[in-house]
């Protein structure tokens, strides 16, 4: 068996590798192929810029979801920027460049650090005004950009004695190089925790908070690098041109901007690829039917927003996957059994053992209230949960259960009272924090991202635990890819631990439901909490169903973890639980063993109302 793993891996290793390998290479044959042909060569190198651009939107757009509509500016930004460096303070283009891009990283940062935590198309809205703002500026700041007239004249960068004029085969050898490391940075993304937690962001932003990543954070780093990717672009623009002027960054810029973006593919490494070649491609078609360019991009998009929003990346990427399930694979045979490893093995550093001994109180509330307004959802609430205790949460709808705990997870702010793990507050902490300290949670409808596979929805849950930096996973560094082959590893264990492990590389979306829940329980489970919040999760499930999640509610039970169970199945909540709590109106209405709890009156009335003698 350790064979066949040891195939498996050197297998896919050789498949990862050779997009690295082969971008260069076909860079290398376009750029010689077209040395003679300045024509072509000043298309390439139009285009190798344009990639650049591309790539940076489908970055913080494709990717992350954020629809920032300043990237065009910022492109303009790092175009001043390069040439005022050089002509005023007679930097090298070498020096200018990364200035440019610093001061769009800047910019773009100082706009988007207080819009970071608001919606989408609220950050469209404020990116929209800023660029909007900052063309305006390009015209009338005549000292930094000429003005209206522009900026004419610019030097071009040079390598020891030789030139790299806008037009030559040197200049496109430079655009070539610069794209082939924006793509390289982009493939290895596209394989990294960033670009999974980016899939996140942009699907369900509201798993980031659950597994402990910050998404405001996330999504300002993300910002900051697509913007430096823009303001180099602008600058590469600027010494292939050799003139600059406002509408060169404008409105109609924008447009294409998005348009390569949407046709392409967003959110896919060879949608920016796509996209300018098809643009490319509709220019001339346009320019050979007499200027009839928005009429063909107008044609362009309305066929791809009718049969896909993957763009013509996502044709392209579905035949390849068709063709691919055509091919027999080869299948490696193996008389060995699988070879299985607990979650909770001394290998995987970030497993802690459950807090204290049985009978020690994990989590307290201690007159927990929540107003909205003057509406009282929770009312003077008081719980203990001990270390491996199952506490079951009744009540009817509307009863406060949901709303209590979200106070607990800090997705609701409480009005009074307190609330602490191991003796330690935790009110006033972020969603995040809580999740770090120990308390892990699920939701009434499955929340894992639809286009990640069931395992990488998994180890989202291990975020909390990596060692490697926002940059250093962005680049995928070897110690990146190191750690999450260990987090891989014990999200099957964690997924084999709940019995879905067979489901382990098939997309979220495809699913069954009780699959999709208890996956959620093997993410919660990849932060090592003390305690897990389930909400609701009985409701949909069949009876088979409801029978593997009583035994993984069991097995946690075992390993000493706390669970509390909010669910409408009283039969499920009373075989699992410990302890019940019923709450009514806000308030706790009862508590007690399970079966005292179920027979007691006030309960049968708050659920059937009040029964009348006879």
């Amino acid at each position: 068996m350790t064979s066949v793993r040891s195939t498996r891996r050197i297998k896919g290793g050789l498949e990862r590798l050779i997009p690295h390998i082969a971008i260069p290479l076909v860079i290398i044959v376009i750029v010689l192929s077209l040395g003679g042909n300045g024509y072509l060569r000043h298309l390439a190198t139009s285009a190798a810029i344009a990639y650049i651009l591309t790539a940076s939107f489908n970055l913080v757009f494709g990717y992350g979801g954020i629809f920032s509509l300043a990237q065009v500016a910022l492109y303009g930004v790092g175009a001043y920027a390069s040439v005022y460096a050089e002509n005023h303070w007679g930097w090298s283009f070498w020096f200018a460049v990364p200035f440019a891009m610093a001061i769009s990283t800047l910019l773009a940062v100082a706009i988007a650090w207080p819009t970071a935590r608001l919606r989408s198309i609220f950050i469209a809205m404020v990116t929209l005004a800023f660029a909007v703002t900052l063309i305006e500026v390009f015209s009338k700041w005549t000292e930094v950009t000429g003005g209206a007239a522009g900026i004419y004249a610019i030097v071009s960068p040079t390598i020891g004695d030789v030139r790299l004029v806008g037009g030559r085969i040197e200049y496109l050898w430079l655009c070539a190089v610069v794209a082939w490391l924006v793509a390289e940075l982009m493939l290895r993304l596209g394989r990294s925790p960033i670009g999974r937690k980016l899939a996140a962001l942009r699907e369900t932003p509201g798993v980031l908070p659950a597994v402990g990543v910050d998404a405001a954070k996330l999504r300002l780093l993300t910002i900051a690098v697509s913007s430096a990717l823009a303001g180099l672009a602008g600058a590469l623009y600027a010494h292939f041109q050799l003139t600059i002027a406002p509408e060169a960054f404008g409105l109609p810029r924008l447009i294409e901007l998005l348009l390569a973006t949407v046709i392409g593919g967003p959110g896919t490494f060879i949608g920016p690829v796509v996209g300018v070649l098809v643009l490319l491609g509709l220019d001339e078609v346009g320019i050979v039917l007499g200027g009839v360019q928005p009429y063909v991009y107008g044609a362009a998009v309305i066929l791809l927003m009718t049969f896909g929003r993957k763009g013509v990346a996502g044709w392209l990427l579905a035949a390849w996957a068709f063709v691919r399930r055509s091919v027999p694979a080869r299948r490696v045979k193996s008389d060995s059994p699988p070879v299985t490893i607990s979650p909770y093995d001394p290998k995987f550093q970030a497993t802690k053992s459950a807090a204290g001994a049985a009978g020690d109180i994990v989590l307290e509330l201690a007159g927990v209230s929540v107003s909205f307004g003057g509406v009282h959802a929770v009312r003077d609430v008081s719980l203990q949960v001990g270390v491996g205790e199952v506490i079951g949460l009744l009540g009817p709808n509307g009863a406060g259960k949901t709303t209590l705990m979200n106070s607990i997870t800090g997705e609701v702010t409480i009005t009074s009272g307190s609330i602490s793990l191991n003796g330690t507050s935790v009110v006033a902490k972020s969603a995040q924090d809580i999740r770090k300290a120990g308390i892990a949670r699920t939701f009434q409808v499955p929340a894992l991202v639809p286009d990640l596979s069931l395992v990488e929805n998994v180890m989202l849950g291990g975020e909390v635990h990596a060692k490697a930096g926002f940059f250093s996973q962005l680049i995928n560094t070897p110690g990146s890819r190191r750690n999450d082959e260990v987090q891989r590893e014990r999200a099957r264990a964690f997924l084999q631990e709940v019995g879905i492990e067979s489901f382990a590389d098939g997309l979220a979306e495809a699913q069954p439901y009780g699959v999709l829940r208890l996956a959620e329980i093997a993410r919660s489970l990849m932060l090592d909490p003390e305690v897990i919040l389930l909400d609701e999760p009985g409701a949909g499930l069949t009876e088979s169903d409801l029978k593997e999640l009583i035994a993984v509610l069991q097995q946690l039970k075992e390993r000493g973890r706390s669970v509390v169970v909010i669910d409408h199945h009283v039969g499920f909540v009373a075989t699992v639980s410990d302890r019940i709590i019923v709450m009514n109106q806000g308030e706790v209405l009862a508590e007690g063993a399970p079966a005292e709890v179920i027979a007691d009156r006030r309960v049968i009335e708050a659920y059937l109302g009040e029964v009348e003698a006879v």
